[in-house]
């Protein structure tokens, strides 16, 4: 099976569901920053096939973070 890693600074559900189609026909990684959680936003842990990898990064700035790279290489 193809593996993809998707790199998303902010993870809502919107997002989730098209990932949730891909995860069908791909093993997919996803390595979020933000994940929306609040008022309008569906949850979104019982809903997901797909591994996320949480990392703790300021959204502007996420693709440049240690924690980030360091994060997608490990997921590697």
């Amino acid at each position: 099976m193809t593996k993809l890693l998707w790199i998303a600074p902010s993870l809502n559900f919107y997002k989730a569901r098209f990932l949730n189609l891909l995860s069908k026909e791909l093993e997919l990684f996803v390595v979020a920053g933000k994940l929306h959680t609040k008022d309008g936003h569906a949850p979104l842990d019982e809903q997901l096939q797909f591994k996320v990898i949480n990392v703790n990064a300021v959204e502007r700035q996420f693709s440049w973070s240690p924690r980030v790279i360091f994060k997608t290489v490990m997921a590697i």
